[in-house]
């Protein structure tokens, strides 16, 4: 007998799965504001020295850079360090399925971003988390004199907020990110690889 309650597709339950993770992360931000834990540097969570490149790399080149550092955000710098804008591995793809071109032949000057959401890196965990939440961002660069010095992703902060463990609400929310937010094994394959 032919199943009369057929599974949503595979984009149903990934779209359905981000506005949970989304609803939870709101309540992460409304409870945890004003609270210690969220007072901190953000400079103690970032990622210091990022992998870069420039805007006159391949989008080859950046795609390698996302695949090595397991990341789903390149920013591009100047030949002085100065930020001017980031990549993300879904800019790659869609720059490749619009443009229909080999990503060898296309640069990173004409694809990245130039919207730039950026903090400092003694800016408080809780203006991050803020400013993630208000430019729906999940990736922020960390800047000092308009040169780029870290980044701090949500999977850092999912990371850091599962150590707390101060109710369980934030508990079963910073294991659910953090699960997500797992670096890939060797073994993985890139198909199998959410950007983090």
């Amino acid at each position: 007998m032919a199943n009369s309650d057929p599974k949503p597709p595979p984009s149903d339950n990934a779209l359905r799965r981000v506005k949970e993770l989304t609803s939870a992360v709101k309540e992460l931000l409304r409870e945890a504001q004003g609270k210690g834990e969220f007072s901190h540097p953000v400079r103690t969570l970032m990622k210091e020295s990022p992998a870069t490149c420039a805007p006159g790399d391949s989008l080859r080149r950046a795609a390698e850079i996302l695949w090595n550092a397991d990341c789903g955000m390149v920013p591009v710098v100047d030949g002085d360090g100065r930020l001017v804008g980031v990549l993300t591995d879904r800019d790659i793809c869609m720059a490749a399925f619009f443009r229909d071109q080999a990503i060898a032949s296309l640069d990173v000057g004409s694809t990245m971003s130039q919207t730039l959401h950026t903090a400092k890196p003694d800016d408080s965990l809780e203006t991050i988390v803020h400013l993630m939440a208000d430019k729906q961002t999940r990736r922020i660069p960390l800047v000092e004199n308009e040169r780029l010095v870290g980044i701090v992703a949500l999977a850092d902060i999912a990371r850091h907020v599962k150590s707390l463990e101060s109710s369980s609400a934030c508990r079963m929310l910073s294991h659910t990110l953090a699960a997500i937010s797992e670096r890939r094994t060797s073994a993985t394959t890139p198909t199998s690889q959410a950007a983090e």
